[in-house]
């Protein structure tokens, strides 16, 4: 009874695992119309914001700022050695987090809230998802940023970074 017991109980933490793994899987090529590792001189209409280094951020004049019911306020490309890699997404006031926590839980399922006290949100897995996605809201300054990042792009930024750091050695 005991082993039946034990059998039962690993077979329900399985479930619940694999289902809260599948409900915020995040299977997204890209950010409307535009895929990861898309040249920057291949997308029309973007205006740069800011540049550092081999990381600019830009915008698209005519973009829809709309998600759902959200109003959003700002849309950044983020581009790494002039290649999409990411997508940050402004708001502000807690009806607009609301709308978008809801389109995106309808469109990319409920998300992972590490601590139910921070309105912090994930959607993907870094190792087998395309993408990575984190919705954030504070209460106190009323603004709200969803990032959306390529996985691939991360990897490829990460090892860059990883190969000037040791580089660095020879500072010392």
């Amino acid at each position: 009874m005991a082993l039946i017991n034990r059998i039962a109980r690993f077979t329900f933490i399985a479930v619940a695992l694999l289902t809260s793994a599948c409900s915020y899987a995040l299977d997204m090529d890209g950010f409307r119309g535009i895929k990861w590792g898309a040249n920057k001189a291949d997308v029309s209409s973007l205006r740069l914001s800011i540049e550092k280094g081999s990381m600019s951020l830009y915008r698209r004049p005519e973009e829809k700022l709309q998600i759902g019911a959200a109003s959003l306020d700002s849309i950044l490309y983020l581009f790494y050695k002039q290649q999409l890699a990411g997508v940050t997404i402004a708001f502000t006031g807690f009806t607009n987090y609301v709308n978008l926590r809801k389109a995106l839980a309808e469109t990319y399922g409920e998300g992972h809230q590490e601590n139910r006290y921070i309105d912090h949100w994930r959607w993907g897995n870094f190792g087998d998802d395309a993408a990575t996605m984190s919705l954030d809201y504070n209460d106190i300054s009323r603004e709200g940023r969803l990032h959306i990042y390529s996985n691939e792009m991360t990897r490829i930024r990460n090892a860059d970074a990883t190969a000037e750091a040791k580089k660095a050695r020879n500072d010392f």
